[in-house]
């Protein structure tokens, strides 16, 4: 599925299409990690079946942003403190954004969000059919308050890396985009 949107298309399912776009030689997102997983490993990685990744696609066929995605487990201590539900399993099960970057030309023109999104209907259909209790990632420092913009909330503070634990509770999310489909259908 695709969506197109400022210029640029979402694609939803980026391992159906590796190799029909380009990536981009000087991909610079400006976190060195996820530039050497761009050149390097993306493509390996969405034609393992290690991630579901999203992508996006400028009017020259290049891959500018790609999000990927998988689950993760997490410990219900963590999420408590999030949530006064006091009936959880010991172990919560959880969409995981595992990385997203866009290339740092192309940044700022709300593609990031864009792709949040995408993830965000994801993970609904995903808990419309196995429940998960949300969405977790850890944020680069220079983009916690981008994430917290979005509703995640912090889980702990930054590790040694500076790598900062978060979480969107499924709830947002479905509040949402039924929010969204309502303003939509009016």
């Amino acid at each position: 599925m695709e969506d197109e949107h400022h210029d640029y298309k979402i694609i939803t399912n980026l391992s159906a299409h590796v190799g029909k776009f380009d990536l981009i030689k000087d991909f610079d997102c400006g976190l060195e990690p996820m530039n050497k997983f761009y050149k390097t490993g993306l493509s390996r990685a969405l034609k393992g079946g290690n991630y579901r990744g999203l992508g996006t696609i400028n009017a020259s066929n290049q891959l500018v942003g790609f999000c990927t995605i998988s689950y993760a487990e997490v410990d219900k201590t963590q999420i408590q403190v999030l949530t006064n539900e006091t009936n959880l399993p010991r172990h919560l099960y959880c969409v995981r954004i595992v990385m997203l970057g866009v290339d740092k030309n192309h940044q700022r023109k709300g593609i990031s969000s864009d792709m949040m999104m995408v993830a965000f209907e994801q993970a609904a259909n995903v808990n419309s059919q196995i429940p998960v209790k949300g969405i977790c990632l850890d944020s680069a420092p220079n983009s916690v308050s981008y994430y917290e913009k979005l509703g995640f909330e912090k889980l702990d503070e930054a590790d040694e890396n500076g790598s900062t634990p978060m979480f969107l509770r499924i709830t947002r999310i479905l509040d949402a985009l039924a929010t969204i489909e309502e303003e939509e259908n009016v």
